[in-house]
């Protein structure tokens, strides 16, 4: 795991899921997605971006304790799942001027995204 030098205790954590036979990788995209109170998401509460020119699924928890803030980013291929993981607590830096917290704003995860734009599958 990448630890990101800040005050906050902030990580990426890189982790790579095959895929069962029998199994899409949208369900093990899912099955290894949490929120706060164990429930997984559904399909529909992931989006597509695009980073790069390469699109993941991605998806924001907001669920979890005041203050902390969690992301995935998920890259699929036939025979896996790459997750990128992305928590920590929410730094001062991404509130903007209104005093809303924008997640896109963080730096640990403009890092995350330079990392996401140069990803690429290895055969």
């Amino acid at each position: 795991a990448y630890k990101y030098p800040t005050t906050s205790d902030t990580h990426i954590t890189i982790l790579e899921y095959l895929i069962p036979e029998g199994q899409s990788a949208e369900e093990v995209m899912i099955a290894n997605t949490y929120f706060r109170d164990d429930s997984h998401p559904t399909l529909e509460g992931f989006s597509i971006k695009n980073v790069g020119g390469i699109s993941f699924y991605y998806i924001y928890n907001s669920s979890l304790f005041e203050g902390e803030y969690g992301l995935k980013y998920f890259a699929i291929d036939e025979q896996r799942v790459i997750s990128f993981v992305l928590s920590g607590w929410a730094s001062a830096i991404a509130i903007d001027s209104s005093g809303s917290y924008e997640v896109e704003n963080e730096p640990a995860h403009l890092v995350l995204k330079q990392m996401l734009s140069t990803f690429r599958f290895i055969p």
